[in-house]
């Protein structure tokens, strides 16, 4: 499997595409938190603030770069046979299939570990961290980050498999949280079935960046927000087993078939 680790990571580092990719997005995301501050001095803001800003401006930010940069590392090269020779040059299809996850799942955890944390850490360099929002916190939040992400590249991972093809996984894999979403909804107002929401991606990725409870502090003759963003243990605990129950369960689902697939 390591051999195809190492060979994933190597071909990844020269597609051109996909680093455009996410240096695109990369731009346009920081260039939204930025702008998001447009009447304000950011010499002023703290890390708190931007923390803050941050979680509520990564959401569809998320969803675009690990689906997308999931499919392409799993898929990109599966229709011209490389899946195949890899196959007849030893490796088994567990490695195949396993290796190409690991490699999306490692790139898909440094970026958004890296991405989500490098703008509070410059403005807390800058101005400190504040008090609009408890360190602590913010780190809760920032750790559910990485369950919720696992899910969402084992999803694209599954899919992609199963299509043998980056195109293909990419649109399915954005297609299937707006089929649930509108499943979820039909069923619950016009079903009146009781669905728990905590199942759907969606759902969990709200709740790990939902910094709308706020209210209006004073200190040192100067107003400034106060996030209410305390997680309890229950949301805790439900984003961590619908993250790994339901990723691991895609993950498994979809390997049963591509291991009995003719690749051919």
């Amino acid at each position: 499997m390591w051999n195809t680790v190492k060979s994933v990571r190597q071909i990844s580092r020269h597609d051109v595409l996909r680093r455009f990719m996410m240096g695109f997005i990369t731009v346009l995301f920081l260039g939204g938190v930025v702008g998001s501050w447009y009447d304000y001095s950011l010499s002023d803001v703290t890390g708190s603030d931007m923390f803050a800003t941050v979680m509520q401006t990564f959401p569809m930010v998320l969803t675009s770069v690990v689906m997308a940069n999931t499919a392409r590392i799993c898929g990109w090269d599966l229709t011209d046979r490389t899946a195949n020779y890899e196959i007849l040059y030893g490796n088994k299809r567990a490695a195949v299939y396993f290796g190409r996850f690991l490699v999306a799942l490692g790139k898909n955890l440094l970026f958004v570990a890296a991405v989500t944390a490098l703008a509070p850490a410059v403005c807390t360099l800058w101005n400190g961290w504040g008090k609009s929002l408890d360190f602590s916190d913010a780190l809760a939040h920032y750790a559910l980050l990485f369950p919720v992400v696992f899910r969402m590249v084992c999803t694209a991972a599954a899919i992609t498999f199963l299509v043998m093809s980056d195109i293909g996984g990419l649109a399915l894999s954005f297609l299937l949280p707006i089929v649930t979403t509108l499943f979820y909804l039909f069923a619950k107002e016009l079903g009146g079935a009781s669905i728990p929401e905590w199942l759907f991606s969606a759902s969990t990725l709200t709740a790990v960046e939902d910094f709308r409870n706020k209210t209006v502090g004073f200190a040192d003759g100067a107003d400034y927000l106060i996030y209410k963003t305390s997680l309890d243990g229950a949301l805790v605990l439900r984003t961590l087993v619908s993250a790994f129950g339901i990723g691991i369960a895609l993950l498994t689902a979809s390997f049963a078939v591509y291991r009995r697939r003719d690749l051919n």
